[in-house]
């Protein structure tokens, strides 16, 4: 496996991308597989200081078409895709924004999801591993100051 710096990796190193590998769960993924000579790209809103490169999201409704381009000039086939981005908003059914923090919720979710999909669909070794992570929150009782998890 080459990094994205060109150098090569240790034998035995691993690829991987990381979808919000700047947040706080994201970027502790990062450290450790950083920790333990492993090759890593992020995709965020922010350039994080520790992975080998990060692809910078700004926002747009389409930009997923550039990541993913992007990535195929990286010419990496990564052995995990992770997708950590997300978030959630507060308030309930009752809410006077409740459709805002709906669409807000689905962007911050299911689009970060669904992008990370798509490019474990092109870019991911065969019998390699995408990870969707979710919230636990919902498996311990109901949280109705979070619309996310009800």
């Amino acid at each position: 496996t080459t990094p994205v710096g060109g150098t090569p990796a240790p034998p035995g190193a691993l690829s991987l991308l990381i979808f919000g590998g700047c947040g706080q769960l994201g970027r502790c993924i990062v450290e450790s597989f950083k920790a333990d000579g492993h090759t890593v790209v992020t995709v965020d809103f922010r350039v994080s200081d520790i992975a080998d490169r990060t692809v910078r999201l700004s926002g747009g409704d389409a930009e997923i078409d550039d990541v993913v381009k992007e990535l195929g000039e990286l010419g990496v086939r990564y052995d995990a895709v992770v997708c950590v981005a997300g978030g959630f908003r507060f308030g309930n059914v009752h809410s006077a924004t409740l459709m805002a923090d709906c669409m807000k919720m689905a962007k911050y979710n299911m689009q970060s999801a669904l992008a990370a999909s798509h490019v474990a669909a092109n870019y991911l070794k065969p019998g390699g591993l995408l990870v969707l992570t979710g919230a636990s929150a919902v498996a311990h009782g109901g949280t109705p100051a979070l619309m996310a998890y009800g």
